[in-house]
C-alpha cells in the first residue's frame, strides 16, 4: 500500500508558492535544452567531417556556462518528485474526480504508461493525497492478515518518507490510527494514535 501525501495548501499564498517553484523548474528546463541546442549548433558549424556522427555532447565554452549546465540539471532532477506528484494529482482529479483524501485503488498494477516515477509493475497500489491545510488527518490501516497485508509508505510530494505502514511499519501489521499533523501543529495529540509529524 503506498500513500501518497501531498502539502496542498488552498489559499493564494501556497498556489503562488507552488507556481513560483513550477516556474523555476521551467526556467531550469528551458536553460537546459538551449545549452544544449547551442551545444548541437557550435558542433555542427565545427565538424570540418560530416561523416562522423554528431553526439551533441555538450562542450561549455567557460565554467560559467558549465555552471548554468550543472545547475539546470540538478534543479530539473531536484524537481522532478514534485512535479511527478502535482501531475498524478491532477490526472486523479481530471480522469476520476477524485477530490484530496479520496482513497484510489488501482485494480492491475501500474506499467510504464502511467509515468510514476518510482512505482513497481508487482504491487497494485492504493494512494491518497492528504489536505493538513485545515488540520491533522488521521488514516486508519486495518490489521494485516494471513492473505493480504498493507505494506507502503507515507511520503511527502518530495517523495521524502514520512512513515512506514503495515507489517514493517508503525502498526507492525496490527492495523492502527496514523494521526498526520500539519507543519507547525503545537496541540499534543491524543493517545492511542501513530503521530506522523
Amino acid at each position: 500500500m503506498l500513500f501518497r501525501i501531498g502539502s496542498y495548501h488552498p489559499n493564494k499564498n501556497s498556489q503562488t508558492v507552488i507556481m513560483k517553484r513550477f516556474l523555476l523548474q521551467l526556467l531550469a528546463a528551458t536553460i537546459f535544452f538551449s545549452c544544449t541546442q547551442k551545444s548541437k549548433t557550435e558542433n555542427k558549424a565545427s565538424s570540418a567531417d560530416t561523416s562522423k556522427v554528431d553526439t551533441a555532447i555538450f562542450k561549455p565554452a567557460n565554467i560559467e556556462e558549465q555552471i548554468i549546465y550543472n545547475r539546470a540539471i540538478e534543479a530539473t532532477v531536484w524537481g522532478m518528485p514534485a512535479v511527478s506528484m502535482a501531475a498524478i494529482r491532477t490526472s486523479l482529479k481530471r480522469d476520476l474526480d477524485a477530490n484530496l483524501g479520496d482513497i484510489i485503488y488501482c485494480s492491475k498494477v501500474l506499467e510504464s504508461r502511467h509515468e510514476a516515477l518510482t512505482a513497481n509493475n508487482q504491487t497494485p497500489y492504493v494512494m491518497t493525497f492528504l489536505d493538513l491545510g485545515n488540520g491533522p488527518v488521521v488514516l486508519e490501516v486495518p490489521p494485516a492478515t494471513k492473505k493480504v497485508a498493507f505494506f507502503g509508505s507515507a511520503i511527502d510530494s518530495w517523495e521524502v518518507p514520512l512513515a512506514d505502514i503495515g507489517p514493517s511499519g508503525g502498526d507492525a501489521g496490527k492495523g492502527g490510527k496514523y494521526l498526520f499533523l500539519p507543519p507547525g501543529y503545537s496541540t499534543a495529540p491524543p493517545k492511542g494514535y501513530i503521530v506522523v509529524p
